[in-house]
């Protein structure tokens, strides 16, 4: 224990003894015989009014001018009563030796030097403040040296003493104005006031504290009780009692700090020399430090220093050990109290004047400081989360990853704004520093390079440079491995190179077919020779080798795939060709061997199957059946291999390519979201949607090659099925019209799979007919349900490719599936007819059950749109609709044109079997030649969707151009009614050159005016007046011969392309709106 310290504070512990814990916040004043004598010689007063033993002190509380220190505030009624009794018996002798001059009212405050009146200066009418010293106190000296400070301090917030006199039997007193309001004290504690307002009471403070100053006067007992704050907020600085002089000279009256030699003052508020009574040490600095210790008990709403006894206190302000603030204290307040109250005065700020405008900065920048203050806060948050994300699991660092970016963004956020609107805030400053450290830290740690340059550009720290350039060198050769990885997985991904296979194997699925069609037409001249077919075979591979040389130029990637699977091709080709050779050779009838290239074929489909696609072992398995059949059937195996070679490579290319454009970027609405069930519902929707609309065509097309055998075998001519056929092409133009309105309203897949069904039972019933009405009711009927399909197509096309910047080439493809239906219909149904297995109601009945089991896979597996895109908004009005496409010039130049195209292409259709009977050709090979027209016309759908979708969109060049082109060559048909190879040739031009414009204007057309809102109806509005056009050119058929049809049709797309011009500029770029207005 320090003796020194217990002989110096033994008078404080006696006060302890009996005050307790008040001790702590009393006013504790040095002993009389420690102050030098000053001399007193003051004017007698007079002071009269009530006795004293009248007065009470009831309502003090109400109105204390002083801080406890001098007026000790009561609480309870026994202390009331006490304090009635002291009064009392210490004023009985003044009571007799006061006269009027003033007039004492009621006791105010009571405290250890004398007791606080209110009074009334009779001479000025006013109310005043009278402090009366106790009779015989020790205390005169200290009492006088206060009045002397006071009232030679004139400032608006110290209190003005009005007179300082003494009784006539020799009591001082004072008397001053008397101040009504509240001790700051008691507002911290009673009332909810912003801290802006404690600082501005603060700050006036210090105003009045650096006027004592300039004086030499120093308060040395500053707390927030001796703060009054008045009704009209008013500031004063009270109570004096402990102030001491510290100039140079010392002047009588007036203590002295040299004089000072035991502790003074407020110990929860005491500066370090104040608790241990060093008065040399005392000065300015002692003041500073007792307003810093006010603003702490402003922002702790507790005193500077605390404990269990006035010792504990008492070491504390001794040490004064700087003050840990929490965060939510703002640090610049924070830093200037512990500097204001630093133990040694020589750290302290060396004036009131420097402290007070650190807090008028700290208010003139307070929207920058509460943004600092919110900054510097999260910034230790993302200190702790930047030190966790290091030790967290892969789940919880997601989470973390998150908060540290938000907490980055928010940090530099407030710090930044904090800046802009205090540019010499260094605190914000150094926050960023510190917060761009922490983040480029976190930024190395995940290898997140462009963050970590970004952290860089936004604030340089030199000694990151190199740490980011070797970052930046390990991305690198990560980057550099994992591309040549990725080029290795690419070069042995099949998916990448699904477009170009694609392309190569419809077009060898198209020439092979023409190949074999045509070999198989000219076989069965009386004067063959291998010299005629020498040069379609040598033609085919050279056209196939130059397209196949095309697509692998244009690979972006070198695929070992592509290599590999073109490779085994070339392989099998010169094979089967070594096979044709051998056949030769051994003297053997034409193409006998060419089952051995039907199984050769099948190996090579198979070794694709174990690379790819299992599915694959289907067809591989059909060529190897094929080849066994073909070697029983060997007659017809020409047209059996062609027949498997169109289906099966057909079917493996529109695989390649529907799996290459939704494996692309789509912008619309194919469904592509997520890498399997994305491609798998798409590749599965065209596949249904293909092979179902093929399958429509088994019950239309048979009629082209049943009509011969129905004319020989029943009592219908061939005029009377002409007739019948064209009234069956009126009803499908009429169902075109109605059904793609309905297509719109119930949706694609209900409408497809009601056709089917009612094709079936129409197809049945008309192949149990005998009369004319009959047969042409049931033939209607089956028309009108085969129109649904095409709308109902459509509509789910719009579902799944609408979107897609491809949809024309995808919409070409689709095309295929009637060219191949109307091909592979008229070759199954000659077949079935050529080998006499069924009679002619067989050709209706057959191909009636396989459309049923298509409708029930369709109905099964097939999907309207995708699960993962927005609902499709619902179709407007129908009204609204039409009227919209007929007032669009665009559309009514389609709508003329669908009608030329379609009575041309009904046609060729509908009669190329008979032109080509008619030239010598006995009925089945008639049926298989005619195939010629659409096998050619898939090679221009393809080419019109693919040149038109390279256009940008635009469809009018591929419109015009091929019909331009049809019409001078059927001006010039006559050359080639006289030889049937240029009549085939023709047949196989103009089936290139009409569904090339066809198959853009009856699909894709449709989904570019129409959009996913109305498809359907445009295509039926399209098609119906198409197939009007149909039903026209069979009527004219009636009454013209071929030759004269030839020429009609001639100027009529002659008038139809000169007309159509106009849409190579105005073509629809976008959908039309149908929204009503």
């Amino acid at each position: 224990m320090d003796n020194s310290k217990d002989k110096i504070w033994k008078d404080l512990f006696a006060n302890e003894e009996k005050m307790g814990n008040k001790a702590l916040s009393y006013s504790f004043r040095a002993q009389e015989e420690s102050i030098p004598e000053i001399q007193l010689d003051l004017p007698k007063s007079s002071i009269g009014g009530k006795k004293i033993e009248e007065f009470t002190v009831v309502g003090a509380q109400q109105d204390v001018p002083f801080a406890a220190a001098q007026t000790m505030n009561l609480h309870d009624d026994e202390e009331v009563k006490q304090h009635e009794k002291s009064v009392s018996g210490r004023y009985r002798k003044l009571e007799s030796n006061l006269n009027e001059d003033f007039i004492l009212d009621e006791v105010i405050g009571e405290g250890g030097m004398g007791s606080i009146f209110k009074g009334m200066q009779r001479s000025l009418g006013r109310d005043v403040a009278i402090k009366i010293l106790h009779n015989g106190s020790e205390h005169a000296n200290l009492f006088a040296s206060e009045a002397r400070i006071t009232g030679g301090l004139e400032h608006s917030n110290i209190v003005p003493i009005h007179h300082f006199g003494a009784t006539e039997n020799g009591v001082p007193h004072l008397a001053m104005k008397l101040v009504k309001g509240k001790s700051w004290l008691e507002i911290l504690e009673d009332e909810k006031r912003p801290l802006k307002e404690h600082l501005r009471i603060l700050i006036t403070v210090c105003n009045a504290i650096a006027y004592a100053h300039e004086n030499k006067i120093i308060h040395r007992d500053l707390k927030l009780e001796n703060i009054m704050v008045g009704e009209f907020g008013e500031i004063f600085v009270m109570d004096w009692g402990l102030a001491v002089s510290f100039a140079d000279k010392k002047e009588p009256h007036i203590l002295h700090n040299s004089e000072v030699e035991f502790p003074a003052g407020t110990p929860i508020y005491m500066a370090p020399e104040l608790a241990t009574g060093e008065g040399k040490k005392q000065g300015p600095t002692t003041d500073v430090y007792l307003l810093g210790a006010c603003l702490h008990h402003v922002l702790m709403k507790s005193a500077r220093h605390t404990g269990q006894s006035l010792r504990e206190v008492l070491e504390n302000a001794t040490a004064s050990q700087p003050f840990s603030y929490p965060k939510e204290i703002p640090r610049e307040l924070a830093n200037i109290c512990n500097k204001a109250t630093a133990q040694d005065p020589q750290n302290r700020y060396s004036s009131v004047k420097e402290f007070q405008k650190l807090i008028e900065e700290y208010l003139e920048h307070e929207q920058a400081n509460l943004l600092i203050n919110e900054g510097l806060a999260k910034l230790e948050e993302l200190d702790k989360s930047v030190a966790r994300f290091a030790r967290a699991s892969e789940r919880e660092r997601e989470t973390l990853e998150r908060e540290i970016h938000r907490l980055d963004g928010e940090i530099v956020f407030a710090l930044e704004q904090a800046l802009k609107i205090w540019k010499n805030a260094e605190e914000a400053r150094n926050g960023l520093t510190k917060e761009n450290t922490l983040m480029l830290n976190y930024a190395l740690e995940t290898e997140d390079l462009k963050f970590a340059q970004y952290l860089m550009s936004r604030c340089e720290v030199p000694e990151y440079q190199d740490k980011i350039r070797k970052l930046q060198q390990k991305l690198k050769a990560q980057k550099d491995e994992l591309i040549h990885l990725r080029e290795a997985v690419r070069a042995h991904d099949w998916q990448e190179v699904a477009s170009p296979l694609g392309t190569i194997f419809l077009f060898a699925a198209i020439l092979g077919a023409l190949g074999c069609f045509l070999t198989g037409s000219v076989l069965r001249k009386p004067d063959f020779s291998y010299w005629m077919v020498v040069p379609i075979w040598l033609f085919i591979p050279v056209v196939l080798g130059g397209i196949t040389y095309y697509q692998a130029r244009g690979l972006k990637i070198r695929s070992l795939v592509s290599q590999d699977i073109i490779g085994m091709w070339v392989i099998v080709g010169i094979t089967c060709m070594l096979t044709g050779v051998i056949n030769h050779s051994l003297g053997l009838p034409p193409f006998r061997m060419i089952g051995v290239a039907s199984l050769l074929i099948g190996i090579g489909i198979a070794n694709m199957a174990l690379d790819i696609k299992k599915w694959l072992f289907i067809p591989a398995a059909v060529f190897f059946l094929g080849g066994v059949i073909m070697g029983v059937l060997y007659d017809y195996g020409l047209e059996i291999f062609g027949f498997l070679w169109l289906t099966s490579l057909m079917s493996i290319g529109v695989y390649f390519k529907i799996r290459s454009f939704v494996l692309e970027e789509d912008e619309g609405l194919v469904d592509i979201q997520g890498a399997h069930r994305g491609v798998s519902g798409s590749v599965m929707t065209f596949a249904l949607l293909f092979f179902g609309y093929f399958a429509y065509y088994l019950t239309r097309a048979n009629m082209s090659v049943a009509q011969l055998s129905i004319v020989d075998t029943t009592a219908l001519t061939t005029k009377d099925l002409t007739a019948i056929t064209s009234w069956g092409i009126m009803f499908y133009a009429i169902g075109k019209f109605t059904n793609g309105m309905i297509a719109d309203k119930i949706g694609g897949k209900s409408i497809f799979i009601l056709g089917m069904i009612g094709s079936v039972y129409s197809t049945c019933m008309f192949a149990t007919g005998e009369t004319y009405a009959w047969f042409l009711g049931w033939w209607c009927c089956n028309f009108y349900f085969l129109s649904m399909g095409w709308s109902g197509l459509i509509k789910i096309c719009s579902h799944w490719y609408g979107g897609h910047k491809q949809r024309g080439t995808i919409m070409g493809i689709m095309s295929f599936s009637y060219q191949m239906g109307e091909a592979v219909a008229k070759a199954v149904t000659t077949l079935l007819a050529s080998f006499s297995l069924l009679i002619w109601q067989g050709l209706f009945f057959v191909p009636a059950a396989l459309l049923a089991i298509a409708a029930l896979i369709v109905f099964l597996f097939l999907k309207e749109q995708p699960s993962n895109r927005p609902a499709v908004c619902e179709t407007p009005n129908i009204k609204k609709v039409l009227q919209t496409l007929f007032t669009s010039r665009a559309f009514l130049l389609m709508i003329w044109g669908g009608f030329a195209l379609t009575m041309v292409r009904g046609f060729f259709q509908s009669y190329s079997p008979q032109l080509l009977a008619d030239r010598g050709l006995v009925n089945e090979e008639a049926g298989y030649v005619s195939t010629l027209f659409p096998i050619a016309g898939m090679v221009g759908t393809f080419l019109a969707g693919w040149i038109s979708d390279k256009m940008n969109g635009n469809r009018g060049p591929v419109l015009v151009v091929p019909c331009m082109i049809l019409a001078f060559m059927m001006f010039g048909s006559g050359l080639f009614f006289h030889s049937l190879f240029l009549l085939q040739g023709f047949l196989i031009i103009s089936g290139f050159l009409i569904y090339a414009a066809y198959s853009v204007l009856g699909g894709v057309a449709a989904i570019d005016v129409g959009g996913n809102q109305a498809p359907s109806t445009t295509a039926g509005v399209l098609d119906g007046f198409g197939y009007l056009g149909y039903a026209v050119g069979s009527f004219l058929m009636l009454y013209f011969n071929p030759e004269q049809m030839f020429t009609v049709f001639a100027v009529v797309m002659l008038l139809m392309s000169l007309t159509l011009i106009p849409l190579w500029k105005i073509y629809p770029t976008k959908p039309l709106d149908f929204t009503e207005a």
